[in-house]
């Protein structure tokens, strides 16, 4: 797929890309998406170690994947946060959408649900309510999946000492699409987009359009503002308010 971009910005991604890829899922129930791994193994005749490529097929739900493009281009939020949505957490209430949300990068407050709302005449909302009314049951999970029981192991510097410790935990098997589908999905559709950039995009357009720290910080839930300062500081429309000046 050819890039759309016609200057290279890791943090950007561009509105047309995101059109690209819901229309590549329109007029479709499912789609047979395929993820091509690399694997080294040793060559039985030769001995010598050698490259293999083998090819992963998995189906494409593309409802679901229209509304998972929705939620995170207009909220930005982690990947995790928006696949641990349940029916219960999305509800229309006049002429709003209304996203509940945890944030699951604030240890002491996880469990805690903040909510955002966007307009219903969002030009991508319509793709969230569409699916989202197919679901009746408020404790099913908004894009539904099995993920393996999987040990992982963690290392955070504590912050009074400067010690680095080690976490270990077994995460259990829940109901709920697992991130490496999100992204081998993402990836199909655009080699070029990663889950974590439609978050990036949000934050960099924001900045431009001139809404400063705090309102960053108020929709992306952040508990300081180093982050909402870096998207701030780079973005043009600083630069562009001060070549406007007529002193």
């Amino acid at each position: 797929m050819p890039k759309i971009k016609t200057e290279r910005d890791e943090f950007v991604m561009y509105e047309a890309e995101l059109q690209t890829m819901l229309r590549q899922l329109e007029g479709h129930r499912t789609i047979e998406g395929f993820y091509v791994t690399h694997i080294t193994a040793i060559n039985k005749e030769t001995g010598l170690e050698e490259k293999q490529q083998t090819v992963q097929r998995f189906k494409i739900d593309c409802r679901q994947t229209e509304c998972l493009l929705a939620l995170l281009w207009i909220f930005g939020r982690r990947i995790m946060e928006i696949l641990m949505l349940k029916r219960k957490n999305i509800r229309v209430e006049g002429d709003s959408l209304i996203v509940q949300c945890r944030t699951l990068k604030r240890r002491k407050d996880k469990k805690e649900l903040y909510e955002k709302s966007i307009t219903l005449t969002h030009p991508y909302a319509q793709y969230i309510t569409d699916y989202i009314q197919r679901i009746k049951d408020p404790e099913r999970y908004v894009f539904q999946g099995r993920s393996k029981p999987r040990k992982f192991v963690s290392r955070a510097r504590l912050p009074k000492t400067g010690e680095i410790k080690t976490y270990e935990y077994e995460r259990k098997e829940h109901g709920f699409m697992s991130p490496q589908k999100a992204w081998k999905t993402i990836k199909f559709l655009d080699p070029f987009a990663y889950c974590h950039l439609f978050r990036h995009t949000l934050a960099t357009m924001i900045a431009r359009k001139g809404y400063n720290e705090d309102q960053l910080m108020s929709w992306f839930d952040w508990s300081t503002s180093q982050v909402a300062h870096e998207y701030v500081s780079r973005g043009k429309k600083m630069v562009e308010d001060l070549s406007t000046r007529t002193w």
